[in-house]
């Protein structure tokens, strides 16, 4: 009875002086079994570029201007008889139709975390195909509710969104004016 008591003030004792750590770490924790979902400076995201773009401008003037002048005298048998007579008309017109549209995946680095928890995002996709390489350079903000499960955005919900489109190749460059051409919408 007496070793029964020793021990257990022992142990009493001994059970004081252990010190208990946590592993939970609330700053860091992510759960094993949810969605790991980007948060972080450096983790990837894929943002999914749809953009449709229309734009239609239409301009048209007509101006007339019309002057006169008659003068006319007589005295006695003589008569003077004098006019002059201006006109001008312009017409004019124009019309500019513009449509774009960019569909793409481009995957792209969280490079800052703003105060108000937004995400920074940069990235770019570098793509060369039958000696045509195109360049799609995305930069913007999202809130961190608009990514996905799946760490996907849809371009239509980020903040200050820019997006270069850049080609260059053998297509491109076909498409460029002439040298004479050019030349000549510089004179005229």
């Amino acid at each position: 009875m007496k070793t029964s008591t020793y021990i257990g003030w022992i142990l009493l004792t001994v059970s004081h002086m252990a010190c208990a750590v946590s592993l939970y770490q609330p700053d860091s924790y992510r759960a094993m079994v949810s969605a790991q979902r980007s948060h972080s400076v450096g983790d990837i995201l894929t943002v999914m570029i749809y953009e449709s773009a229309t734009a239609t401008t239409s301009a048209s003037t007509d101006a007339n201007a019309t002057t006169g002048i008659d003068i006319q005298a007589s005295k006695g048998s003589n008569d003077l008889q004098a006019g002059v007579n201006a006109g001008s008309n312009f017409a004019g017109g124009g019309a500019v139709n513009r449509t774009g549209k960019v569909v793409a995946n481009v995957s792209v680095v969280i490079t800052g975390i703003k105060d108000g928890g937004s995400f920074e995002l940069a990235g770019e996709q570098h793509i060369k195909l039958n000696n045509e390489e195109q360049l799609i350079r995305v930069s913007g903000i999202v809130r961190p509710e608009d990514v996905s499960e799946q760490n996907m955005v849809i371009s239509t919900r980020m903040a200050d969104l820019k997006i270069d489109f850049i080609g260059d190749g053998l297509l491109t460059k076909s498409e460029k004016p002439g040298i004479f051409t050019r030349v000549f919408k510089w004179l005229f």
